[in-house]
């Protein structure tokens, strides 16, 4: 048995079942209270890890373009077709005119500007036909190889 240096207490072993000091050698600490129980919340030259602080929340990015957006026009019914169909039927050339101006839906003014431009290219051909079949032959010029 031997005599704790620290805090005077009988023991066999290496450390003080008292006060834990590792032999029976240690130095005694004559300023230290004897009956206190020992303070584990001290840092007693270890690194005690700080609290954990968690990084800040996400804040998404704002929006790149933040609002203001118009509302789509209705897409053309089947019916509202039909009745589109009947006016260009009647008035051919007036009626896409007409649509082009007054439809709401983009697919109905893109409808109509194929229409004008497929009118117009009918219009172009027609004339170049007229000119080769009835202009040309009444001015004498051979047209695609009379046999004259």
């Amino acid at each position: 048995m031997s005599i704790c240096k620290n805090c005077g207490t009988d023991f066999s072993g290496q450390f003080c079942p008292n006060c834990g000091s590792l032999s029976a050698d240690a130095p005694v600490d004559l300023n230290k209270d004897q009956n206190a129980a020992p303070n584990y919340n001290a840092n007693q030259g270890y690194n005690v890890p700080q609290a954990y602080n968690p990084p800040p929340a996400y804040n998404p990015p704002p929006p790149i373009y933040s609002g203001n957006f118009t509302q789509q026009p209705a897409p053309t019914s089947a019916w509202g077709w039909f009745g589109w169909m009947i006016l260009l039927m009647f008035l051919p050339i007036i009626g896409h005119i007409i649509m082009l101006l007054c439809a709401q839906d983009p697919s109905a003014k893109n409808f109509a500007k194929m229409q004008v431009t497929l009118m117009c290219v009918a219009v172009v051909i027609s004339l170049v036909m007229v000119i080769l079949v009835v202009v040309l032959p009444m001015l004498g010029i051979a047209v695609l190889g009379s046999g004259y």
